[in-house]
């Protein structure tokens, strides 16, 4: 038994209260720690039963004879608790330790447990994976051929902000001796709302675009701002890399003959020389800093301007 890590003890008792047998948690043991020993049933046995004993299966209170405790009984059940679902809220565990939810923030602390938030993340299928490497090893075989790659490459993209944005009420703060009870208006029965495109490159910056993002209003935008602007920033005989997304208004046919006379056989897309993996915001610079960069600064400023 002592050949077992606190992880893959850990595994076989919620794995078996998941409402499997001994035998089938054996088998998916195998799966995931395929390089480690297979444990027994009797083994994986005696790991529930020490749990519905004295909820610890560790190799700390082995190593130390199993008889000296390394906190109390108490301590230990709500450690157990988190280890085998880290999802679980202080009120549940309160509730089945018979603890008060400052009591548990307490014991969890003096663990160094810290209540980490979600990340929220673009939903990837299993059949983006191949196009999403692909996509990489391209993009990385092209970089180490030619240093000045990364850097011709106009990366780009669009997003929308809402004008009545509502404030985070968690980071808003209004300090004073007594309480103002200000209020803030956000919500409208008509939200208004402006698209802003981004284009990241020799510090060509911010276009709005005019009316509903579609494939007539974005090839508008191409031909009189961002084409302009790009021709006074470019070097002459300057190679530039023209980077958008899958979007379906970027899939426009008057758009792809733009890109193909503007940046021939030159430009990141669907229908480009070279193509964009759907649903893949975390490989797009704008997607992953400067849209919640310029949003939280967004917010901040119209949240000062609706209090004065």
């Amino acid at each position: 038994m002592n050949c077992y890590s606190n992880e893959e003890r850990i595994f076989m008792v919620k794995t078996f209260y998941s409402g499997v047998s001994l035998r089938r948690v054996r088998d998916l043991f195998a799966v995931k720690f395929h390089t480690r020993p297979i444990p027994s049933v009797s083994t994986i046995h005696k790991f529930v039963q020490k749990f519905e004993r004295c909820a610890n299966i560790s190799l700390e209170s082995e190593a130390r004879g199993g008889n000296r405790q390394i906190v109390d009984r108490t301590e230990e059940r709500v450690l157990a608790m988190v280890n085998l679902d880290p999802t679980s809220s202080l009120r549940q565990i309160s509730f089945e330790v018979g603890l008060c939810k400052s009591q548990i923030q307490t014991i969890l602390r003096k663990y160094k447990y810290h209540p980490y938030k979600a990340q929220w993340h673009q939903e990837i299928f299993a059949v983006d994976e191949e196009s999403r490497s692909a996509f990489c090893y391209e993009m990385q075989e092209r970089a180490n051929n030619d240093r000045r790659f990364l850097s011709a490459i106009y990366f780009t993209d669009e997003c929308t902000f809402t004008l009545n944005n509502e404030p985070n009420v968690q980071n808003t703060r209004y300090w004073a001796q007594e309480n103002p009870r200000f209020n803030i208006s956000t919500r409208t029965q008509y939200p208004q709302k402006i698209y802003i495109w981004a284009g990241m490159f020799n510090n060509i910056g911010l276009f709005e675009i005019e009316g509903n993002l579609n494939s007539a209003t974005y090839l508008d935008l191409l031909v009189t701002k961002v084409g302009p602007a790009l021709e006074e920033v470019a070097r002459e005989n300057q190679e530039i890399w023209f980077q958008q997304d899958g979007c379906p208004a970027h899939f426009g046919l008057g758009v792809r003959n733009f890109l193909n006379d503007s940046f021939p056989n030159c430009w990141i897309g669907r229908g480009g020389a070279i193509n964009w993996p759907a649903r893949s915001p975390d490989l797009a610079p704008c997607d992953f800093f400067l849209w919640s960069h310029l949003k939280t600064k967004f917010t901040k400023d119209a949240t000062q301007i609706l209090i004065l």
